[in-house]
């Protein structure tokens, strides 16, 4: 989600704002969320467990949705390769994740 208020500046204060990395926004149930300057005083905020399909491709297939992107946050590179294997592979998730829900 784009913030066009800087909410790092409000949590952290400006000096935080302008360094280059991800703050946490922690929620009522203690979730952290990734949270990152874009431009000026605009932020991204991530959603805080990764949204996976790559073991329901087949009713992504069905739905008519047959290409996507992939956005990487925080991952290192042996766990962004081992989520493009599982996408290829078809494999579930071995991590907390959420799911998009299909209307068929």
């Amino acid at each position: 989600m784009v913030l066009e208020k800087c909410v790092i500046r409000d949590l952290y204060g400006c000096k935080a704002c302008k360094k280059s990395g991800f703050l946490p926004l922690i929620d009522r149930k203690k979730a952290s969320f990734p949270l990152v300057r874009s431009w000026e005083h605009r932020n991204i905020l991530y959603n805080s467990v990764p949204i996976y399909m790559a073991d329901r491709m087949d009713e992504l297939t069905r739905s008519r949705i047959i290409g996507g992107h992939f956005i990487f946050t925080d991952e290192t590179p042996e766990q962004i390769r081992a989520i493009l294997t599982a996408y290829e592979k078809g494999i579930p998730s071995r991590t907390p994740i959420r799911r998009i829900g299909i209307q068929q």
